[in-house]
């Protein structure tokens, strides 16, 4: 190995570094992505059933909704309350980029459907 040749492994070792970091960046923010989305659908679930008791013992199931997201440090999109204990709720678990939304529904099985026949 000549001198002209000695240090022309930096290059390549600094290439592999960067693009390792650049994976492992890629990686992490898919693996938080993923988490918001559990944790969104996890409230999102919550919420709905408590505005659905809610609904059923008070009429008052999209109000109970609102109260439980903020405990929960979410913001609800839209609660639709319909009949004696079915709601649908959407909400949203942080903001801007790193938003994760999520909808849930409660309430009788077949509240939606007109008949339960097949």
């Amino acid at each position: 190995m000549g001198r002209r040749d000695a240090g022309s492994a930096v290059p390549i070792v600094v290439g592999l570094v960067a693009v390792a970091v650049a994976l492992a960046v890629a990686i992490a923010t898919l693996a938080g992505a993923a988490v918001r989305e559990a944790r969104a659908q996890a409230v999102a679930d919550v919420v709905a059933l408590q505005a659905a008791q809610a609904q059923r013992q008070s009429g008052q199931g999209c109000a109970r909704a609102a109260r439980v997201t903020s405990a929960n440090g979410a913001a609800v999109v839209s609660c639709h309350a319909a009949g004696v204990g079915d709601v649908t709720v959407a909400i949203q678990v942080g903001s801007g980029l790193f938003a994760a939304r999520a909808s849930a529904r409660a309430g009788p099985a077949f509240a939606d459907r007109q008949s339960d026949a097949w």
